[in-house]
């Protein structure tokens, strides 16, 4: 049974974009005319980023690395 809160594999949106649900956090990954993009709930990462791998790599550490896991501290910020 599929819970809102369950973990989902990456897919693709209506939209286009790639999404999944992780760690109750819906990660987007989209194309734009600047290049890759990365959003977390509604926080953008800075990037862009050079492939869709290293964008979802780069989602998923953001969420495992938020400061206790509250929630996220800007618009846009840097993962490491």
């Amino acid at each position: 049974m599929f819970n809102e809160t369950d973990d989902t594999p990456w897919a693709i949106s209506k939209k286009g974009n790639t999404w999944r649900r992780f760690c109750c956090y819906v990660l987007t990954i989209g194309i734009s005319r600047y290049g890759i993009w990365v959003r977390v709930d509604k926080d953008f990462l800075k990037g862009p980023f050079p492939s869709s791998d290293e964008a979802k790599q780069a989602a998923e550490k953001a969420v495992l690395t938020l400061p206790n896991q509250e929630g996220l501290t800007g618009t846009y910020w840097d993962i490491a």
